[in-house]
C-alpha cells in the first residue's frame, strides 16, 4: 500500500474514533463535527505535501549538498557569467537550498512542509541577523566563510531568493517522492 494512503487511513481511523468517543457521551451534533480536521484529512486521494515522507535517503542528500555546494561557489566567482539579477540572487537560493537539505539530513523523519518552514526560519533569522552590528560578528563576517554562511548586509530581495529556493527544495523534493511512491507501487 502507498505510504501516502497508510498515512491518511491511520488519521481517519484516529478521527473515527474520536467522534466515536463524543457520540457515546451524547456530545453528537455540534460538537462531534466541530472536532477539527488535518490536513491529512483533507487530502482526498492525493499524496500531500504535509504527509510524511518514508524516509530521506541521507546519502542522497548529502550528494545533492555537495553539488549545491559546489555550484553555490561557482555562482559566486568572478570567472561566472550571468545577468546581474541572477548572479545577485543565485548563491542565496543555492544556500537556501543548502539549508533545507541540512534540515532534512538532521531530520529524515520530518514532512517536507515542516522542513521548509524550519528551513525559512533558519534564513530569514540569518537574514535579520545581519541588522545587528557588533565589532566581533563583524570580524567574523569579514571572512570567507563568514560572508558566505552569515552574509554581511540585510536585504528583502535575499529573503525573496531563500524563499524560492525553498520553494525549488520543496518542489523537486515533492516530485522525488512521488516519482519514488509510483515506481514502488508498480
Amino acid at each position: 500500500m502507498h505510504t501516502c494512503s497508510v498515512y491518511r487511513t491511520a488519521c481517519r481511523e484516529r478521527f473515527s474514533a474520536s467522534r466515536r468517543f463524543h457520540e457515546v457521551r451524547g456530545l453528537a451534533g455540534p460538537v462531534a463535527s466541530a472536532i477539527p480536521l488535518t490536513f491529512h484529512h483533507l487530502a482526498g486521494e492525493k499524496c500531500s505535501l504535509v504527509t510524511r515522507p518514508r524516509h530521506r535517503n541521507r546519502a542522497v542528500y548529502v550528494f545533492c549538498a555537495a553539488a549545491v555546494i559546489a555550484l553555490g561557489l561557482a555562482v559566486r566567482t568572478p570567472a561566472f557569467i550571468a545577468p546581474g539579477f541572477f548572479s545577485k540572487y543565485a548563491g542565496d537560493a543555492l544556500w537556501a537550498v543548502l539549508i533545507f537539505l541540512g534540515v532534512g539530513l538532521l531530520r529524515p523523519r520530518w514532512s517536507t512542509l515542516l522542513a521548509c518552514g524550519v528551513a525559512a526560519e533558519l534564513c530569514v533569522t540569518v537574514e535579520v541577523s545581519q541588522l545587528y552590528r557588533a565589532p566581533w560578528i563583524d570580524a567574523i563576517r569579514q571572512t570567507r566563510l563568514g560572508k558566505l554562511t552569515l552574509g554581511d548586509t540585510f536585504g528583502w530581495g535575499d529573503i525573496g531568493a531563500y524563499l524560492a529556493g525553498i520553494a525549488a527544495g520543496m518542489v523537486i523534493e515533492f516530485t522525488a517522492q512521488r516519482m519514488a511512491a509510483r515506481s514502488g507501487a508498480d
